[in-house]
């Protein structure tokens, strides 16, 4: 029988927490003590799904049990990368519940999550109804390396298009606000001088105009995945993107990364307030770095952006983008842009 939920459960966004009539999960299983204090034994749940890429439950379902001070015994569950189920129940003398008992109690949390819309205490993400549902983003326990196909563009083939793998085709580009920022060369083509001593990297110099950020926001460069108007692309099987950058020592350090999607970019045809993509602000040293950026770490910007979905789509990415903020004078670098995958 599923209660009320007990006052004071620390409840967030991530947690749904579930009031049993007991644990339901016996001494047999290895997951308590008869005392009800943490066992050495753990048991995973549920059957292995890979390494995760976008799916709906992670490889590392885990049962953590604990014991709370007094007669209350707590056990978490994590489901997924949003849902972490907790269920308290009092301490059991014999906690010697049947797998039945078990799953009948699991079943009946699953039962209050579909007729809920939320429990006490719990935060939801605000989503637009018109906003395209974003994909799970991706993590990876034992890190991160560059995809076999990931080859964004290392600009040693001396053009303004990207490396035309696994169907990527879009051309490099720049950006300014029109009220004084610049940014060059011009042409914008790779320059001599790359990471780790290449040949050539993409550079971009110039200077912002001071105002206010809604009309003097600075200049960029970027390029989209494919060269149609109207291209997504399927980035799903990739958990982020690497790149190695470095400024001049009269630049400014201040760089912001960020990624176009479905939700943000106005070739997809989905925003009503576009541009604000999902976003990572980096300092920039005067070396070549190397800085992996995680689909599931950018976000937007508050205040601003319609539709304003609860993350990234990797699924229908359009573009990436360098970009300096008003009142800056700037003079970037960056090589080797790769799509990540874990390891």
């Amino acid at each position: 029988m599923v209660h009320a939920i007990p006052r004071h459960i620390p409840c967030t966004e991530e947690i749904v927490a579930c009031w049993l009539g007991g644990v339901g999960l016996g001494r047999r299983r290895g997951l308590l003590r008869r005392d009800g204090r943490r066992s050495r034994g753990r048991r995973r749940l549920g059957r292995r799904a890979g390494e995760r890429q976008g799916e709906q439950f992670k490889d590392n379902e885990r049962a953590d049990h604990t014991a709370t001070k007094g007669r209350l015994v707590r056990a978490s569950y994590q489901v997924t990368d949003r849902v972490t189920i907790v269920f308290f129940g009092p301490k059991s003398r014999s906690l010697g519940y049947s797998a039945g008992q078990a799953m009948s109690r699991l079943f009946s949390c699953f039962l209050v999550l579909g007729a809920a819309s939320g429990c006490i205490g719990v935060s939801q993400n605000r989503t637009s109804g018109s906003a395209l549902a974003a994909a799970d983003v991706g993590s990876c326990r034992l890190g991160t390396r560059p995809a076999d196909d990931g080859l964004i563009d290392d600009f040693e083939d001396e053009n303004t298009q990207l490396a035309t793998v696994a169907g990527r085709d879009g051309y490099w580009w720049t950006k300014q606000d029109g009220k004084g920022s610049t940014i060059g060369p011009d042409p914008f083509i790779p320059s001599e001088g790359g990471a780790d001593g290449s040949g050539l990297a993409l550079r971009g110099t110039g200077k912002t105009a001071v105002g206010s950020p809604d009309i003097t926001w600075g200049a960029g460069f970027g390029v989209n995945m494919l060269s149609r108007q109207d291209g997504v692309y399927d980035a799903s099987k990739y958990v982020g993107i690497s790149f190695k950058a470095k400024v001049s020592k009269a630049s400014t350090r201040q760089i912001r990364f960020a990624i176009g999607d479905v939700n943000t970019h106005p070739n997809a045809g989905v925003c009503k307030v576009c541009w604000n993509h999902f976003s990572k602000d980096l300092i920039v040293t005067n070396q070549w770095k190397e800085f992996r950026v995680l689909f599931s770490e950018v976000q937007q910007q508050a205040g601003w952006g319609e539709p304003r979905p609860a993350a990234l789509t990797p699924s229908k990415l359009v573009s990436i983008d360098w970009s300096i903020s008003g009142g800056q004078v700037f003079d970037l670098w960056v090589d080797d842009i790769q799509f990540l995958v874990c390891k």
